[in-house]
Order: C-alpha cells, then sequence, then structure tokens
C-alpha cells in the first residue's frame, strides 16, 4: 500500500501472514520514550520481551501527524493509527505489508 493512497478514516489491516506489533522506541536520552505500531513477518517467540503482538484486525487511519503539534518529540513515522483509544506512529517500512480492508454491504 502507498501512503499517498492513504485517507483518513480507513481501515488498514497487514496482509495474510503478518501481524501487529507494539514496538518501544528509545528518546535521545536513550530511555523508552513511547511506543510506535509496526508489522512482523515470522511467528511470535516469547523470548522477544521487546515487542508486544497486537493482531491481525484492521486499525483506522487518522492521517499524518502536524509537524507543528509534536513539538520536541520525534516519532518513528509520521502517519497515525488508532489502537485502543490511542494513536500510534507507523514504521514507515511497513506500509508495503498494509492493505485496504474490504469494504462490506450489511444488509438488515
Amino acid at each position: 500500500m502507498l501512503v499517498r493512497d492513504l485517507l483518513p478514516g480507513m481501515l488498514v489491516q497487514p496482509v495474510k501472514g503478518t501481524y501487529w506489533i507494539l514496538v518501544p522506541w528509545r528518546g535521545h536520552d536513550g530511555k523508552v520514550a513511547g511506543e510506535y505500531m509496526s508489522i512482523s513477518t515470522v511467528p511470535h517467540r516469547e523470548s522477544e520481551t521487546w515487542k508486544t503482538p497486537v493482531g491481525i484486525d484492521p486499525l483506522l487511519y487518522i492521517g499524518p501527524l502536524d509537524p507543528a503539534s509534536d513539538g520536541d518529540f520525534h516519532t518513528p513515522g509520521r502517519q497515525l493509527v488508532l489502537y485502543c483509544g490511542q494513536a500510534y506512529s507507523v514504521d514507515p517500512t511497513c506500509w508495503r505489508f498494509l492493505r485496504p480492508t474490504e469494504k462490506t454491504n450489511v444488509k438488515e
């Protein structure tokens, strides 16, 4: 998926065989400053305690991070998705493993 094809409000999900993970990232002082969303293509190993598997469910794409609003708090990616009520930046290298969710028609 290309970032230029994203529209705020669309749902994106990992392609088959991949899954979302939360990855901690370190700030300028070496301390964990937050987490960002990425994609894993390999099965989760219990020894990899530094990353948290999230699953394969679609996440809501919010839009790009406003450069004026982040101040001195730099994130690994500029595109944001919503997970559990919190916005997370997305690792720019993982967009090739994401696709838009297919629209479904629900009949009542």
